[in-house]
């Protein structure tokens, strides 16, 4: 295991310019995930707990149909730097092509269903399920077509550029809260509907692969032949796992306790998403380079540096939040003060989320057996200690613990299948002299194979 610690991946690390697109990454959406904090304690601030319950049960619902992607933004992840890092620029864009027919579509399905269950409310004079309805049409569209448009970002101009977008977010979700302390329930509908879909537009706006519609059933299958199982085990860790706690909070202990868990949710997907906005810059780099040397070593040694850097300032983090998330709470949002205990406790996904970065490796070198194995794996134990905690009366801290249980659980078996891959690969002196070399961290000399069409 010594060739993965080679000093030459240090110098080249700090030499190139990845490091510095994913700090510049990082360091806006910490902006963003800072100005949407901002954005959960003052709406909690206007709204009481069983407002913000009937509210999350939407949320719920859209983390549940966010997987109508049907894979293609993971297909699109592994698929668009393997073509451009071989030269094929015209055969990137017709995937991309093919891709945005699907999501398009899926769009207009959406928002046809949502509207009109909205236009019943609206007959029913049920004006909160109504607005309930259109916020649900705005995000759920928002996140196929935003999330499609986002896996086209892939170079370091392009994270600069996609970070900035980010704290455009936060800024309009920051600007949107002026409607609470008039709107109460209505003004957090408005928020859910408003910024995802300005986001979206920028994200648009700013798209790196501009493309026109084109379905060719071959290209869209090379896209999501990998891209279903993937994109169905990445669902499954991700929005299917906090839809479920939701479910089991609401479930167990009702719509009020749904609501003071509200304020532990957006916690824990702004912190999840900030360490997650890491990975997605180094992602890139490593499909290339397994592309290239077609060696799992020389991308598990990609993931040091940014692992071992990933963990230390998260931790810092959550040493933050301890000392201070406690009296900021009780200030200022006192209603949910009981929901403290559990907010605290859910600081620790960034740490543990930071520990897995080295999935990518997974997700760039095509191992769905062991994707799906550490993802299946942690989520069957949090939903065995979920259930157990639910049936005995247990709270908002244990369902939080069940969760956090699960998560580590799936960060130590991505370990323990690198290990195995690793050992069973025993690599050639050439290919490790390859992946020794300096020109693996060089931005300038990779730049050409990942440059932007614009």
């Amino acid at each position: 295991m010594k060739f993965l610690l080679h000093s030459a991946d240090v110098r080249g690390l700090h030499s190139s310019g990845i490091l510095r697109a994913a700090m510049v990454f990082m360091g806006g959406n910490l902006v963003a995930t800072v100005l949407m904090g901002v954005g959960a304690i003052v709406q909690a601030r206007f709204v009481g707990p069983d407002a913000m319950g009937l509210f999350q049960a939407f949320i719920t619902i859209t983390g549940y149909l966010t997987f109508l992607h049907l894979g293609v933004f993971d297909g699109l992840q592994r698929e668009l730097p393997l073509r451009l890092g071989r030269g094929d620029h015209a055969a990137a864009e017709d995937a991309a092509a093919a891709s945005v027919c699907w999501i398009l579509l899926a769009c207009m399905l959406c928002s046809l269903a949502f509207v009109g269950l909205a236009l019943w409310s609206a007959i029913d004079l049920n004006w909160w399920q109504c607005a309930g309805w259109i916020s649900v049409a705005c995000i759920v569209s928002s996140a196929l077509y935003g999330g499609y448009l986002m896996t086209t970002y892939r170079t370091s101009a392009h994270f600069t550029r996609l970070s900035l977008i980010n704290m455009s977010k936060g800024g309009v979700s920051a600007l949107t809260l002026f409607a609470l302390p008039w709107l109460g329930y209505y003004g957090l509908c408005l928020r859910a509907a408003i910024t995802p879909v300005i986001h979206t537009l920028l994200l648009h706006w700013g798209r790196p692969l501009p493309v026109r519609p084109r379905f060719k059933l071959s290209e869209y299958w090379s896209v999501i032949r990998l891209g279903l199982p993937f994109g169905l085990i990445g669902y499954a860790g991700t929005r299917f796992w906090s839809s479920l706690e939701s479910t089991f909070v609401l479930s167990a202990l009702g719509m009020s306790s749904l609501g003071l868990f509200s304020i532990v949710f957006l916690a824990h997907q702004a912190m999840f998403n900030l360490v997650n906005h890491f990975m997605q810059v180094y992602l890139p780099r490593v499909t290339e380079e397994w592309g290239r040397t077609r060696n799992i070593a020389c991308c598990v040694r990609m993931c040091i540096a940014p692992t071992f850097l990933a963990v230390t300032s998260t931790l810092l983090l959550v040493a933050f939040c301890w000392v201070t998330i406690g009296p900021f709470v009780k200030w200022v949002i006192p209603d949910y003060v009981d929901a403290l205990p559990a907010l605290e406790w859910a600081c620790l996904i960034m740490p543990i989320t930071a520990l897995r970065l080295p999935r990518i490796v997974f997700l760039a070198t095509g191992d769905i057996r062991g994707h799906g194995l550490s993802i299946g794996t942690g989520l069957a134990v949090f939903v065995i200690a979920a259930l157990a905690v639910s049936t005995q009366g247990g709270g908002l801290v244990d369902i939080v613990f069940a969760s956090l249980l699960g998560q580590l659980v799936q960060s130590l078996m991505y370990y323990v299948l690198l290990y195995i891959r690793l050992k069973d690969s025993a690599p050639s002196v050439a290919a490790v002299s390859i992946c020794s070399s300096a020109e693996v961290w060089d931005s300038k000399k990779a730049a050409p194979q990942t440059a932007s069409p614009d």
